[in-house]
């Protein structure tokens, strides 16, 4: 069972970690050369796609590593899934705290007469995603480290 989970946390991790690379490498840039009448469509069909990939990969790769956390005897590798877990879960609070309801906002803007801040929510979102990227990478990472600690 304990190998069973350690597949499954590697596997999430790397692939929530990876569908945010993606993000940052490619869909971001694309989003942000984007003009204001463009953006909210395109940020719209980008959001439908990844939010049902990347949720469900980072929630596998938390509980996951959160139980390999628990159920394993070797400190140093509990303390990584741990450590893991925490940073894969601050992806779920960017997501949700800062970036959910930037999207909100930037779906509700009229293409046709533009807020006076947008070009600052873009700049927003394209900062939290940088902090969301970065702590799915780091979870990816500690997970790597447990796994060969382990091995």
């Amino acid at each position: 069972m304990i190998e069973a989970l350690i597949s499954i946390s590697s596997l999430a991790s790397a692939m929530a970690a990876g569908a945010l690379l993606v993000g940052l490498i490619v869909i971001l840039p694309l989003l942000m050369s984007l003009s204001s009448e463009r953006y909210p469509g395109t940020n719209a069909f980008v959001l439908h796609r990844m939010d049902k990939l990347m949720p469900t990969c980072t929630g596998i790769a938390i509980l996951s590593g959160a139980a390999l956390a628990l159920l394993l005897d070797t400190p140093p590798v509990q303390a990584m899934y741990g450590l893991g877990a925490v940073s894969l879960g601050g992806v779920f609070a960017v997501s949700l705290g800062a970036l959910g309801p930037l999207n909100t906002a930037i779906a509700a803007i009229d293409t046709r007469a533009p807020r006076p801040d947008w070009e600052r929510m873009r700049m927003r979102w394209r900062t939290w995603h940088f902090i969301r990227v970065g702590c799915g990478q780091v979870g990816a990472i500690l997970y790597a480290v447990a796994l060969g600690i382990f091995l």
